[in-house]
């Protein structure tokens, strides 16, 4: 049952982020993350590892200048949003909710 829940949270990650870009509010070749950084994927990726539950949403913003990712994980019905540094992978911070 675990390993069904991890595709199915990929498969939903996946779709998530095919859907973004297929709508255009992320440019294939976007400049919000450094070639260095990391990926919204990985980003997402890194959000459910640390925080449970699945992605219902994520997107790029900037936070003081910096490029975010902002990551939405449904957990125990509610949702708790993460932000994650584009350039570093670093957890910015989790809503205090």
């Amino acid at each position: 049952m675990n390993r069904y829940k991890r595709l199915n949270s990929r498969f939903l990650q996946c779709g998530l982020i095919i859907l973004t870009l297929s709508t255009g509010m992320l440019p294939l070749n976007s400049s919000h993350a450094a070639p260095s950084g990391i990926t919204l994927q990985q980003a997402a990726e890194k959000a459910v590892q640390q925080f449970g539950g699945e992605v219902v949403k994520s997107e790029v913003n900037k936070q003081n200048g910096t490029p975010v990712y902002v990551i939405r994980l449904l957990t125990k019905g509610r949702v708790k949003e993460v932000l994650i540094n584009s350039q570093n992978g670093k957890v910015i911070s989790p809503d205090k909710e």
